[in-house]
């Protein structure tokens, strides 16, 4: 292969190199090797028919190593050809490999954000780019910065969630769908349900004819039907559950009946997981839920005093004993 120089020839093998740890085909080993082929212009028609795999569940660490070692190179070809040929074979499970620098990726701060956004466009639609963003960062822990951004576009464009959900979340093992989901739910209320489908229909995506809304909490109650058995699972769906009950009876009378005997969990977990925001926007119908009569009124407005310090705080995660002390000195009043 006749690159361009000696550097060219060392970045092409540890790409290589890392690519052959990920158990991809021969027959994709060898489209690599010819989109690597830096004395070349990129040629995208090489991604097109690429097989398609789930880097959930495999060694992609020496992808986050190769990665993290591109980012300090001053040519920015080999990132972007790096990054749309991940994306290419491993759709939104891309976000495994970017996680680390999630946050960094999308305030758009460093040359990190702007690597990562040169070479989705250099592919595809600006809008197509923030639904494959919107995908690939759901695939991990969403933080209170990632958060933020996520209520910002569920408030003025959850149609984009919906769209990145439904068409950029490819993992068959992942939460991200459910995630987009929740959020595009969340902040479309009721009554604004026609002007959520009217925006779609400016998204060439999907069809302005199908119920959204719908298909959306139809997705998530099956979810939470297949998983009802295991409390591990269901300790991430509850949340996703409860921000989607304004537009489905059939979630909310599963959720009820779910969290019968396990309301204390139902609590905890809704406090540790929803956006600081949202939680405090709807603590009252957090505890109209939880409590149902089994809480007397002075418990409970201890408690949800001490939930909204808590929940207001930007240290949440590392300031919760103020709630854990008060869970356990109101224990004896509750749910007996």
């Amino acid at each position: 292969m006749d690159l361009l120089n000696m550097h060219d020839n060392k970045v092409y093998k540890d790409i290589m190199e890392a690519l052959n740890g990920l158990n991809i085909s021969s027959e994709d080993i060898g489209r690599a090797e010819k989109f690597f082929d830096f004395s070349q212009d990129m040629d995208l028609s090489i991604l097109d028919g690429i097989g398609v795999y789930e880097f959930q569940g495999t060694s992609y660490y020496t992808q986050v190593n190769a990665f993290n070692r591109l980012i300090d190179e001053d040519e920015k070809e080999y990132t972007k050809r790096y990054i749309l040929f991940l994306d290419a074979i491993g759709g939104n499970t891309i976000g495994h490999i970017l996680a680390y620098n999630f946050e960094s990726m999308y305030t758009g701060n460093n040359r990190f954000a702007h690597r990562i956004l040169d070479a989705y466009e250099s592919r595809y639609d600006h809008k197509y780019t923030k639904m494959k963003i919107f995908a690939i960062m759901a695939q991990q822990d969403i933080d209170n910065i990632v958060s933020q951004r996520l209520i910002y576009t569920a408030k003025n464009n959850p149609e984009i969630l919906y769209e990145a959900g439904k068409n950029y979340c490819t993992s068959k093992y992942s939460n991200a769908k459910l995630k987009l989901y929740a959020y595009a739910l969340a902040y479309t209320k009721p009554e604004d349900k026609q002007n959520f489908l009217d925006k779609l229909k400016s998204l060439v995506v999907s069809s302005p004819e199908s119920d959204a809304i719908k298909e959306m909490t139809d997705y998530i109650l099956d979810r939470a039907e297949a998983n009802q058995s295991d409390s591990e699972i269901m300790k991430f769906i509850m949340p996703i559950m409860f921000m989607s009950i304004n537009h489905s009876e059939a979630i909310k009378s599963f959720l009820q009946k779910y969290i019968q005997g396990k309301e204390m969990k139902f609590l905890k977990v809704l406090y540790t997981n929803l956006p600081i925001s949202y939680f405090e926007s709807n603590v009252d119908k957090v505890f109209e839920m939880a409590v149902d009569g089994h809480v007397d009124g002075y418990a409970t407005d201890c408690i949800k005093q001490a939930v909204k310090c808590g929940r207001s705080s930007r240290m949440v995660r590392k300031r919760k004993l103020c709630f854990m002390d008060l869970q356990r000195d109101t224990r004896n009043s509750l749910f007996m």
